[in-house]
């Protein structure tokens, strides 16, 4: 870098005594694109006869790698053959390089007349559709330079390129319609499915919190549609939670009640993030308690079915439906501190937590005794035996009152768990009854098969 820094002062000494003509283009050919786009400006700015002899080396750098490179080359031919820039373009549409067309077509893109603008999107519109590696470069250099073009036609021409098998061309896209603005919210809905793109749903999340407090709304358009995809819908409301506001707060409480446990865990942690972010922040006390009072039940629901396939089936804890039901538990457990942490001190939630999970048995009677004077009403009444230390089967039979459900046989258990709304559970509950051959439920499991995803 420092010999670069040379170069260029050096380049500024000899422009400025008139000698960059004769010692310029030697720098075309240099290895920084840095000196070579600045070598082209200095011969474009010459007034010099003998700076026209340079003309075929400029032309030549046309077809170079670096996007900023040719389109100095451009404007440098244009300088030295006494021509405007659109009028040297033009014919260059036809060149056999896709760099160098990208390039014509870019700085035919701000021309007044139509037949230029009309050629320049037509080239653009073939770069783009040559998805294959050869044409990487030239889309690459495309997506660049339309960040920089205000024209909507033109700008239009950025959605298949977010689509771009190429995750840098995908991202340099994302780049361009970031550096447009967020006046045109056309992008939203591709910049939405890219959630579901592992590689750029990180560069995407970017791009939509660029937009503001007003991308909320689409966003939550996104997330209630219960026919979206399930995985762009979970990662929705991380994106919305990184736009402080009282306005994602309200529209992240919409969906404390989804059907999707995973989708739910992810509004809660979001609500909590903003909680964090902004103390300020005012949160629906009745929806958060209700939502508590949801999971409770559902971590109520799950513990009684568990200890039913445990106590009444035998089924071992290493089974796969005993797993993936614990593991429910855990979660559901997880998610009611969350919510807590919303009405409550958060800090105090937390260390209590920790104390719960952790600690020696006289800190978790402090910790229990801390919630049982904290908690109120039906919070507490459905809260505390989740918390509270208690045998196990003394825990099932508190939570059976609760949810007003008794134990149940195997069979019972694992029609229950076959119709559950979680794929996980039901696919393991129909593992389940193959390994046991419980065949009296072969109905049921084909009413199943009959209305619900195939996957």
């Amino acid at each position: 870098s420092t010999q670069v820094s040379r170069v260029l002062y050096a380049i500024d000494m000899l422009e400025s005594l008139d000698k960059g003509n004769l010692v310029t283009p030697l720098l075309l050919y240099h290895e920084s694109p840095e000196v070579r786009e600045r070598a082209l400006r200095t011969l474009a700015e010459t007034r010099s006869d003998i700076a026209g002899q340079w003309i075929p080396q400029v032309r030549r750098a046309l077809g170079d790698p670096n996007g900023a490179v040719r389109a100095a080359a451009l404007r440098a031919l244009s300088a030295l053959s006494h021509e405007d820039a659109r009028s040297v373009a033009r014919p260059l549409l036809a060149d056999a390089d896709p760099r160098t067309r990208a390039t014509a077509a870019v700085a035919l893109a701000v021309s007044t007349e139509a037949s230029d603008l009309k050629a320049a999107e037509a080239t653009l519109g073939d770069i783009i559709s040559n998805s294959g590696d050869e044409g990487r470069g030239a889309r690459l250099e495309v997506a660049a330079a339309l960040g920089q073009v205000k024209d909507p036609r033109f700008q239009r021409l950025l959605i298949p390129l977010l689509y771009d098998p190429d995750p840098e061309v995908a991202e340099e896209a994302m780049e361009s319609v970031r550096r447009t603005g967020t006046a045109d919210f056309m992008f939203v809905p591709v910049l939405v499915s890219l959630l579901r793109n592992r590689h750029l749903k990180g560069r995407a999340r970017e791009v939509l919190v660029s937009y503001g407090e007003d991308v909320i709304e689409p966003l939550s358009f996104f997330m209630d549609d219960p026919n979206e995809d399930v995985w762009i819908r979970r990662h929705i409301p991380a994106t919305i939670s990184m736009i402080t506001s009282q306005k994602a707060v309200d529209a992240l409480a919409r969906r404390l009640d989804d059907p999707d446990g995973f989708l739910r865990y992810k509004v809660i942690a979001a609500l909590g993030r903003l909680r964090r972010a902004d103390p300020a922040l005012t949160f629906p006390a009745d929806r958060i308690e209700a939502a508590i009072v949801r999971e409770a039940r559902h971590y109520f629901t799950h513990l009684s079915l568990w200890s039913n396939l445990k106590t009444r089936g035998d089924v071992p804890d290493d089974a796969l439906m005993a797993t993936a039901l614990r593991e429910k538990i855990a979660r559901t457990n997880d998610r009611i501190y969350e919510l807590l942490a919303l009405v409550y001190p958060p800090a105090d939630i937390a260390a209590a937590q920790w104390t719960l999970t952790y600690g020696d048995p006289r800190n978790r009677a402090s910790a229990s005794e801390y919630l049982d004077n904290l908690l109120t009403g039906t919070i507490r009444k459905m809260v505390m035996p989740i918390v509270e230390d208690m045998p196990l089967e003394q825990r099932v039979r508190r939570g059976n009152v609760l949810i007003r459900t008794r134990p149940r046989d195997v069979e019972e258990t694992l029609l229950q768990l076959i119709n559950d709304d979680d794929q996980v559970v039901s696919a393991c509950a129909i593992d389940l009854v193959r390994q046991r051959r419980m065949w009296s439920l072969a109905g049921d499991i084909e009413h199943v098969l009959a209305h619900r995803d195939v996957r």
